[in-house]
């Protein structure tokens, strides 16, 4: 994280929020599956719309997917 989430604590002590998450482990797509699974939703992602800490971006090859190690477990895990 780069800096303390205290909109996001406000948010929440207002009611105005219904679910989060802290995208630190699984990151936001990891986190968002499980989001939508429970809820019994979908969500359609707008990567250029997602902020990235710009020294991470520098890691990526963006021409190849970027799936976390945890996420690819998952998934493996939960194939019949």
């Amino acid at each position: 994280m780069s800096k303390v989430n205290t909109v996001g604590a406000e948010l929440a002590e207002l009611r105005l929020v219904r679910a989060a998450t802290d995208i630190t482990g699984y990151g936001l797509m990891g986190h968002l599956v499980s989001l939508c699974r429970a809820s019994g939703v979908s969500a359609e992602v707008d990567s250029s719309a997602v902020p990235m800490i710009a020294e991470e971006t520098r890691r990526f090859d963006r021409t190849k997917p970027c799936i976390p190690e945890e996420v690819r477990e998952n998934l493996v895990a939960q194939q019949p």
